[in-house]
């Protein structure tokens, strides 16, 4: 909860005095998650590895789950995706026991981007609903609305309107609760969608909302004058 004190701590920590595999697996393993969680994006395994040795055959599926998600992340960070995946499907196979619900919302969320990258878009709406469903119960609000947003670019994408529209009432009915990053990216997303499908009335009201709930600074005015291009 505190990524940035617990990066700070560890460093502080002076390897030598760590004794046993399982003392350096648990080392590496939270080293790596405070990386992550501080936007320090790894290429190599140098951190992560005595965890992976480790708890290939040892540990609870919670450790199994999560270092098999931060191998994920660092075969993502070289971009090789294929790899990746296979990291995220042995996290979700191995940690399936696991109570750890933020984790598996994070693998799920990130099998959805590689299936986004791949234009899969049936497999990117499953996977970025798994994730939602998993945000939501873990109470991290944000994630779960970035998941319903994303939902909305997947079925627009599609061309499936009928789901778009009921993944952007459910945005519409969620904006009390948003962030001003959150709204931003709603309202460009919702854009988006009466570009290609709704009516010059819908795209009149939206821009007008649009306007009047976010600063100018954060509008996404290529959205807005694509919007009046379709409209003549």
């Amino acid at each position: 909860e505190k990524p940035d004190s617990a990066l700070v701590t560890l460093e502080q920590i002076d390897l030598s005095e760590l004794s046993g595999k399982e003392e350096k697996a648990k080392y590496a393993l939270l080293y790596s998650m405070a990386l992550d969680k501080n936007f320090v994006d790894k290429t190599d395994f140098e951190v992560l590895q005595p965890a992976i040795d480790y708890y290939e055959n040892n540990g609870s599926a919670t450790d199994k789950l999560r270092t098999y998600f931060y191998q994920g992340r660092i075969f993502q960070n070289q971009a090789n995706n294929a790899l990746a995946m296979e990291c995220y499907v042995n996290a979700l196979s191995e940690g399936g026991n696991s109570e750890d619900l933020k984790t598996k919302a994070r693998v799920h969320y990130a099998q959805a981007m590689i299936y986004y990258s791949l234009y899969d878009w049936n497999n990117f709406i499953e996977s970025i609903k798994y994730a939602a469903a998993l945000f939501q119960e873990s109470g991290l609000h944000n994630q779960y609305i970035d998941c319903l947003i994303l939902i909305v670019n997947g079925y627009t994408l599609k061309g499936d309107t009928e789901n778009a529209l009921l993944y952007i009432d459910e945005c519409n009915r969620q904006t009390k609760t948003m962030s001003l990053n959150a709204l931003c990216t709603f309202y460009s997303s919702y854009m988006t969608y009466l570009t290609k499908y709704g009516t010059e009335q819908e795209i009149h009201k939206v821009i007008n909302n649009y306007q009047n709930t976010i600063p100018a600074s954060h509008i996404d005015w290529l959205t807005i004058s694509n919007a009046y291009m379709k409209i003549g």
